[in-house]
């Protein structure tokens, strides 16, 4: 039997028809602001055209081959961080999948892209910059393709499991002297 993830993830991917013809969001994972952002969601009075309520998705915590598959069916990743985190792999796992990210330009992971040849970026923190990139994005469905294909073509010759195992058995590989001194009292 196939999962509610993969049913759900076709019917994204066909275009469903939501009736107001306004994107979907979804949201895949939990933590400590899901319960706030359900309810901010459930809260919403939007404007004829803003996102609507029922086009928000919540899916929760999934295994890895469903957040894939996900994903694999979205036209871009969205990734809104405000840290400078260690590793941005949700961007790497996006590019391999050819899915093109908007990124928050102060994450480690806006390292990771070209802007406008791998991925997108926007200022951390500024919401109207971040809309002027979903709206782009939106408007042009070509382009955005076209940054999702660069992206894959990139990121599998920078991230995918064969370079990384390469890289990994030369380091291995790769004889080095090590220095040790002594403290004397």
């Amino acid at each position: 039997t196939r999962s509610e993830t993969e049913l759900k993830s076709d019917n994204f991917k066909s275009g469903r028809d939501t009736g107001n013809n306004q994107p979907e969001l979804i949201i895949v994972g939990d933590g400590p602001e899901r319960e706030a952002l359900e309810s901010l969601t459930s809260r919403l009075k939007p404007k004829a055209d803003s996102l609507k309520p029922q086009n928000i998705h919540f899916f929760g915590k999934k295994p890895k081959n469903e957040v894939l598959l996900l994903m694999r069916h979205a036209q871009f990743f969205v990734f809104p961080s405000v840290w400078y985190e260690t590793f941005g792999l949700t961007v790497v796992e996006a590019g391999l999948q050819g899915v093109p990210a908007l990124i928050s330009n102060q994450s480690v992971a806006a390292s990771f892209i070209k802007e406008s040849e791998t991925g997108l970026c926007f200022k951390t923190g500024d919401v109207d910059d971040l809309a002027d990139k979903l709206v782009w994005a939106f408007s042009h469905p070509a382009e955005m393709e076209r940054i999702g294909a660069q992206a894959k073509q990139d990121f599998e010759a920078k991230y995918s499991a064969e370079v990384n195992y390469q890289q990994l058995m030369t380091v291995y590989n790769t004889p080095f002297l090590c220095r040790i001194s002594t403290v004397r009292s």
